[in-house]
């Protein structure tokens, strides 16, 4: 694909005997959505934590190609692939217990031993970092309407305000790329739609590029405009979500044979 930002080229992940992901090819266009989609066991997270660096890869390659570099991400370390414009959020959202939520932002910027080593010695150049970094951090909040609770700890925000904390931490450092594992889970409609209008606010307004992992078929629909289905590691539908969503291998591998209509 000519403007990929992300290629996966027969990617394989092994733990000892078990095959998490087998063989996994697919690019995803600059600027898209894409819902990754299966059912428990799929490979889905397995992929993200792949191309994030959390776990290493057994053969294939993954390509990045953002505005700050290009690279086989299989050579990279996570922290690294950080600085090349990944952003990501995880099923939990592993926020930190009794921070307020401006500083739970502010550990979204601290990706690498430079930005550790200055928080110790606290510069000159450290503190006009820090200044430049809680400007960035109220700009997100607001992005996501949610600076109003700036200064609130995150132990007394609702589930859904604490999936948009993790989702302004993983903002912080203007992501190219934002991998999104099961942002709205848990969640009632309502709450999921609030979600799925921010995400699609950054999408438009920086021009960034989705992956998701998401079971909700509804938030999938509203979201995406291609979805892939693994399913036992390895890619079974890849298309338009409208139609992939009512294959019957795919409503298949989620449900059993016989459900045909139980996703519609």
């Amino acid at each position: 694909m000519a403007d990929a930002i992300l290629d996966l080229d027969s990617v394989l992940v092994r733990f000892g005997g078990l095959v998490a992901v087998s063989e996994v090819s697919f690019s995803v266009a600059r600027g898209s959505v894409t819902g990754l989609v299966g059912p428990n066991g799929a490979g889905k997270t397995t992929l993200f934590n792949a191309i994030s660096g959390l776990v290493p890869v057994t053969g294939g390659s993954i390509t990045l190609k953002t505005t700050r570099g290009a690279a086989d991400l299989t050579r990279v370390g996570a922290w690294r692939r950080a600085g090349l414009g990944i952003g990501r959020t995880f099923q939990d959202s592993r926020l930190v217990a009794g921070l307020p939520v401006l500083d739970q932002l502010a550990t979204g910027a601290f990706a690498g031993p430079s930005r550790f080593l200055g928080a110790v010695l606290r510069g000159r150049g450290f503190l006009a970092d820090e200044k430049r970094l809680v400007d960035r951090a109220y700009e997100v909040l607001a992005q996501l309407k949610i600076e109003h609770q700036a200064a609130v700890n995150v132990d007394l925000l609702s589930a859904p305000e604490r999936r948009l904390v993790d989702l302004g931490r993983a903002l912080m450092s203007r992501p190219e790329l934002l991998l999104l594992d099961e942002i709205s889970a848990g969640m009632p409609v309502e709450d999921k739609e609030m979600v799925a209008d921010r995400v699609l606010d950054y999408v438009h307004s920086a021009g960034a590029t989705v992956i998701f992992v998401e079971h909700d078929m509804g938030f999938v629909r509203r979201v995406a405009d291609r979805t892939v289905v693994l399913a036992e590691g390895e890619i079974l539908a890849d298309g338009d979500p409208e139609e992939v969503l009512r294959r019957p291998d795919v409503l298949a591998a989620y449900i059993g044979p016989g459900a045909e209509g139980a996703l519609r």
